[in-house]
């Protein structure tokens, strides 16, 4: 679960009418559409390194140099497997991503060489999984993820946050397979493609303090019963269409079951507060209604392209 959105990037981005959702062709791209996810990394980088943004440039490098200097901490260009006592992992956790595993020295010892290779293979094994189910999918996730953080801690799943971008850390189960592994990279790598997308266009016509007013809270699409603010609710509806897509690609429906009265519940709440989206934020709510009431996973195959 990705956590609060914050304010902190020091880079402004220029984002004109909302027009970046619509490719030159005019069709309407997604939250999910590599493409655009594509476009605003191109323009973050621009933003970021302006004089040293380098057009030649491979976008995934330049997406790296981009958040190096962002979060001050060493980025590689490839997806980068990391564990609980990396700086990355120091630095997240300091940050209140798994703020539950802050006690490092008695957890460091416990992440031993083989429980490393086993949180290793289980990746890899995710990674082939995903790229056999939906190539598409696995470019989402490479692209916006510069490094993948297994951390060791009493709270199991993912979490990633705004103020982290490209990070996805996983404390992973006891009986954890490479699908769970998968599901957390197909949540976390969402989060972090909607944080991109309120980096360069912004969402919210409001900051994050804002929106945690109790009269702006929604029914989440997750945490089923629990109301919460509304980008944490409007997060849990965008991260819940990919899974449940994924989910559907591995010829289940337990998801669908458990979250199909919650998504439609959320998605509800959030157009009904849909005055506190921008222009491009309403766009994306609109193409989350859409899919809404169809449950037309056509819909996010086309997006992904």
């Amino acid at each position: 679960m990705g956590v609060l959105r914050t304010e902190v990037i020091g880079w402004e981005v220029s984002q004109g009418n909302g027009s970046r959702l619509f490719s030159r062709q005019g069709v309407k791209k997604m939250f999910l559409s590599v493409s655009h996810s594509r476009e605003n990394i191109e323009n973050l980088a621009k933003a970021v390194l302006q004089d040293e943004y380098d057009s030649n440039e491979q976008l995934k490098f330049s997406y790296s140099k981009s958040i190096e200097k962002i979060r001050g901490i060493e980025c590689d260009h490839d997806v980068k497997v990391q564990f609980h006592n990396s700086p990355i992992a120091r630095e997240a956790i300091r940050q209140g991503v798994f703020s539950e595993a802050a006690d490092l020295d008695d957890k460091i010892t416990i992440q031993s060489e083989s429980y490393q290779m086993h949180c290793l293979n289980l990746y890899n094994e995710a990674i082939k999984l995903i790229e056999k189910k939906s190539i598409q999918l696995l470019q989402l996730i490479e692209l916006v993820t510069t490094d993948v953080v297994f951390v060791h801690s009493p709270r199991i799943g993912g979490g990633t946050g705004s103020h982290l971008p490209g990070v996805i850390c996983i404390s992973i189960g006891d009986d954890w397979t490479e699908v769970d592994v998968a599901n957390t990279l197909v949540h976390e790598a969402t989060h972090l493609n909607v944080f991109l997308c309120d980096m360069v266009n912004k969402v919210f016509t409001s900051p994050a303090s804002e929106l945690d007013k109790e009269e702006y809270r929604v029914l989440s699409a997750v945490r089923v019963g629990d109301m919460r603010p509304l980008d944490k609710a409007v997060h849990s509806a965008f991260v819940t269409v990919p899974l449940l897509y994924f989910e559907k690609l591995l010829g289940s429906c337990e998801m669908m079951k458990e979250f199909s009265v919650s998504l439609n519940d959320c998605v509800n709440g959030v157009v009904d507060k849909e005055f506190l989206f921008t222009q491009y934020g309403q766009q994306l709510v609109n193409q989350l209604r859409e899919f809404n009431e169809s449950r037309d996973f056509s819909l996010v195959e086309k997006a992904l392209i």
